[in-house]
């Protein structure tokens, strides 16, 4: 029985230090829109990602395409984002 208990300790323990937003903090996400296609946006990817870190002001982690229309110039985008002090 104390062994059971330990386990469920440990187990606890583990999860609430894991989960804890200082020890680990997660990325953050969200779907974009952008007004103007930029030059080599699928062939260089980090053109991409560059550019939606100075307009958002954060760390870019991953960026995924969605949508690009070059009739309206506009491409869609998830993206996976941290702060820049983190």
């Amino acid at each position: 029985m104390e062994f059971v208990l330990a386990m469920l300790s440990v187990i606890l323990v583990t999860v609430y230090i894991i989960d804890h937003p200082r020890v680990l903090r997660t990325a953050s996400g969200m779907r974009i829109k952008l007004d103007s296609i930029p030059p080599h946006v699928v062939s260089d990817p980090q053109v991409l990602r560059d550019e939606i870190s100075k307009r958002l002001g954060v760390r870019v982690t991953s960026v995924r395409i969605l949508r690009i229309d070059y009739v309206t110039e506009v491409v869609q985008a998830e993206v996976g984002f941290k702060a820049k002090d983190s």
